[in-house]
């Protein structure tokens, strides 16, 4: 089995256009895996930015991933941050990368 691991900035949650690119590119490359690597499974971190970059273009391409939190708590406590619909949509967007992932690891 070949494993890729995907953690990183959060900062280019700031820029759409960026993330919209990103996404892209990710989807791209995990194409490009997926054909020289027939048994493919890739980890990602539970943040913002780059990991939920990963964690939705596995989602897109259909591709297996295990989902690293570091706590139990973690998605209630990072992903909501008021009671506003901003932070519902923001807590939706978790639940739902994790209910995709293939595994959660906590």
């Amino acid at each position: 089995m070949h494993v890729v691991t995907a953690t990183g900035t959060r900062k280019i949650i700031r820029d759409r256009i960026a993330c919209r690119t990103l996404f892209t590119l990710v989807c791209d490359r995990i194409r490009e895996y997926q054909q020289l690597y027939p048994q493919l499974m890739f980890v990602v971190g539970g943040a913002d930015g780059w990991d939920e970059i990963v964690a939705m273009a596995c989602i897109e391409m259909n591709q297996p991933y295990c989902l690293v939190l570091p706590n139990a708590g973690y998605g209630e406590y990072y992903w909501r941050e008021d009671h506003s619909q901003e932070g519902k949509d923001r807590m939706s967007r978790f639940l739902h990368i994790q209910e995709q992932a293939w595994h959660v690891e906590v």
